[in-house]
């Protein structure tokens, strides 16, 4: 009698995060973390608490909740998602003032020249918009 192999233990994956601070001159300092929870990805503030009670499927989704804008100022960023998702949020209508109000950018605790990083993640969401026009005219 042969004994069956057991079967390997799933892997549990970290979650995904994105939390956010801003801090301005004008003394306005928030802080804000999606969380994901069994039913999607919620948006936190630190003086509003929960921004909506829907669920969003993506992290993206979550920061535009509410059609939340960011104020920007110094930010920093602490996320485990992959740089594909990174720019795909950064390119989120939640940023567009966010980008023009940024003074100092730190993400992963490595100091990144706003311009720079704004410039590729222009030319990245310019390369998904070129990718779906080709694909919708076929």
């Amino acid at each position: 009698m042969t004994k069956k192999p057991k079967p390997l233990a799933r892997k549990r994956r970290e979650a995904k995060y994105f939390n956010m601070s801003e801090s301005n001159e004008a003394g306005m300092d928030n802080a804000w973390w999606v969380s994901k929870s069994r039913k999607g990805f919620f948006l936190y503030g630190n003086e509003v608490g929960k921004v909506s009670e829907y669920p969003e499927s993506t992290i993206r989704g979550a920061l535009f909740s509410e059609m939340m804008e960011f104020n920007g100022g110094d930010v920093s960023i602490d996320t485990n998602v992959g740089l594909e998702e990174l720019f795909e949020i950064m390119t989120s209508p939640a940023f567009n003032v966010w980008w023009h109000n940024t003074e100092s950018l730190t993400i992963n605790n490595v100091e990144l020249d706003v311009d720079s990083f704004k410039n590729v993640s222009d030319w990245y969401k310019k390369i998904c918009e070129d990718k779906k026009g080709k694909h919708s005219s076929a």
